[in-house]
């Protein structure tokens, strides 16, 4: 074997490692694997000739840290240079450890997605997110909790989405109702317990509302809560009155159930 071919590396065994345990080491030709020798302990040194014909590609290889709420012997989705892919977390391994994979496939359609549990909902609750393939509802799994993340993966498509997500108007609370655009038209929907200014939650909307008669109105540059203003309707003209708490530039909605009035 000619020097051009191989070369000598110093290892030293990490924190963590025991004899048996497979290491990737940086050379001045690349990335080289081994196994840490019998009888060593962390701290101690060893050397290894290696060939650079078996370096590893640096674009195939890829360091892992195990998530919170995953173990060993569980699937992973995770990012390589080629794309995503889905791989085992090795026996052993405890959230926070580290390993190292090699990837030499792409994938070219990944259908896994990393979802984080929001502010207001827990284990158990019922979520849209949104996928490869267009919205889907996921079920937040077993012992997660507010900013904990998990990954599911994504098979089928839905082609129709009938879940709306609903931004808590600032003049708004829990238990009032508001009008929202959704896939099938305009809805009136009721903020659920416990929302507040600023929340965040969906609703799934199922019928179409073929006659919608709710008009968004916005606030004029002299307009003032308690104001009234006269605005177009599906039915004509209507006086309608701003809520409290808005100023000039803010919008909001009023739904028209009575015919024409003259203003």
């Amino acid at each position: 074997m000619s020097k051009a071919s191989s070369q000598i590396i110093e290892i030293t065994v990490p924190k963590d490692g025991k004899p048996g345990d497979n290491l990737t080491v940086q050379g001045s030709f690349g990335n080289f694997e081994g196994p840490i020798p019998e009888g060593l302990k962390p701290g101690d040194k060893y050397q290894v000739k290696v060939n650079t014909e078996n370096a590893v590609d640096e674009k195939t290889l890829v360091e892992v840290t195990v998530p919170e709420g995953k173990n060993a012997g569980e699937k992973l989705a995770i990012e390589g240079a080629l794309g995503k892919f889905e791989v085992d977390i090795p026996k052993d391994l405890k959230p926070g450890d580290k390993f190292k994979v090699k990837i030499e496939e792409p994938n070219p359609e990944p259908t896994i997605v990393e979802v984080a549990v929001p502010e207001d909902k827990k284990a158990g609750d019922k979520i849209v997110i949104a996928g490869p393939l267009g919205k889907h509802e996921v079920t937040i799994p077993d012992g997660m909790k507010s900013g904990d993340k998990f990954q599911i993966k994504i098979d089928k498509p839905n082609p129709e989405p009938t879940v709306v997500e609903i931004d808590v108007p600032k003049d708004k609370k829990a238990g009032e109702k508001i009008v929202i655009d959704g896939p099938l038209g305009k809805f009136e929907v009721t903020i659920p317990d416990g929302m507040k200014s600023g929340d965040k939650f969906t609703i799934q909307v199922d019928e179409p509302n073929p006659e919608p008669k709710v008009v968004e109105v916005k606030v004029p540059e002299d307009g003032e809560p308690g104001k009234k203003l006269v605005i177009d309707g599906p039915l004509g003209k209507f006086k309608v009155a701003i809520p409290d708490g808005l100023k000039h530039g803010d919008t909001f909605r009023v739904q028209i159930e009575e015919p024409n009035v003259k203003p």
